[in-house]
């Protein structure tokens, strides 16, 4: 009998560890299965960390980005309202400017401009009117001359308005009117036709001559006979600054010059140098440097 128990106990016995190993391996692949599963979630979490991590850099960058445009397009907004403001400034000087010009105009102190706008002499009328061909200037003019100070334009051929250089006892400036009107193009004289009988004074067409000056120094041009010669007035449009011209003789010389008075700076009153300021005598020679530094001038500082 103790050996048939024996003989069963060892049979039991294998046949229970027989049974726990075919139920552990079951349990072996789930546990495998489980670890796998554990290790790919990981993965994919340090991935995911990785990736939020990456984004919000990205984010930061981006906002960034949006901020330093953000301040850029405020600074552009902020210049372009100066801007508006200074040519709103600018368009209420240059109306100011123009309501004085207009009243100077309508005062005579400023050299009438004709309705066509063009420089005409009517030489005929001239030798009627002015029985002497040189006219002297009014004391008022040398009054206005003698309070010229020197300045900085200094080049050779120009020079200061000086009473005392250029004669005395109110015999300083003449202009010989017969000479030039002889001497002016027929598109820019007024021309007598009688139609019906009587004189009915007719203005020519546009000058070309005065066209094409305009053209060249990019000014209104407009000119007047006055007592002591020829004024010429020249107008920057968008700046206002205005300046004449008169054509003028001195004594005992034989070329005429010119000399530059200056009526409004306009909107270059605070950056014009003294020069601009002044009243200039200059020869017929310098007149195109004259004009090359107005036009330098305007175009470097309006």
């Amino acid at each position: 009998m103790e050996s048939l128990y024996s003989k069963l106990y060892d049979k039991y016995t294998k046949l229970k560890a027989k049974k726990f190993q075919e139920l552990e391996k079951p349990n072996k692949d789930q546990e495998i299965t489980f670890m796998n599963y554990v290790t790919a979630a990981e993965e994919l979490i340090e991935h995911l960390r990785n990736e939020k991590e990456r984004l919000n850099v990205q984010v930061n960058e981006m906002r960034n980005e949006v901020n330093s445009l953000r301040a850029k397009a405020n600074e552009q907004l902020l210049e372009c309202q100066d801007l508006l403001m200074e040519d709103n400034q600018k368009i209420k000087e240059l109306k100011e400017e123009n309501e004085r010009l207009l009243k100077l105009q309508r005062e005579g102190l400023l050299c009438p401009a004709k309705d066509s706008d063009m420089l005409q002499l009517d030489a005929s009328e001239d030798d009627q009117t002015r029985p002497e061909n040189n006219m002297t200037v009014r004391p008022s003019e040398k009054a206005k001359m003698q309070n010229v100070s020197h300045s900085g334009f200094s080049d050779e051929g120009f020079g200061h308005a000086d009473p005392a250089t250029i004669g005395q006892s109110g015999k300083e400036l003449t202009f010989n009117e017969a000479s030039a009107g002889s001497r002016m193009p027929e598109c820019c004289r007024k021309i007598n036709i009688s139609s019906d009988g009587g004189g009915n004074k007719i203005e020519p067409a546009n000058c070309l001559y005065q066209v094409l000056i305009e053209s060249l120094v990019g000014m209104k041009l407009s000119a007047s006979n006055e007592l002591h010669g020829i004024c010429i007035s020249a107008l920057h449009e968008s700046s206002g600054y205005t300046f004449s011209l008169t054509w003028v003789r001195r004594a005992g010389k034989k070329e005429a010059e010119l000399l530059y008075r200056v009526i409004s700076l306009g909107t270059l009153t605070r950056v014009a140098p003294e020069w601009m300021r002044e009243e200039i005598m200059f020869s017929i020679n310098m007149c195109s440097l004259f004009f090359e530094r107005v036009t330098r001038f305007i175009r470097l500082n309006h």
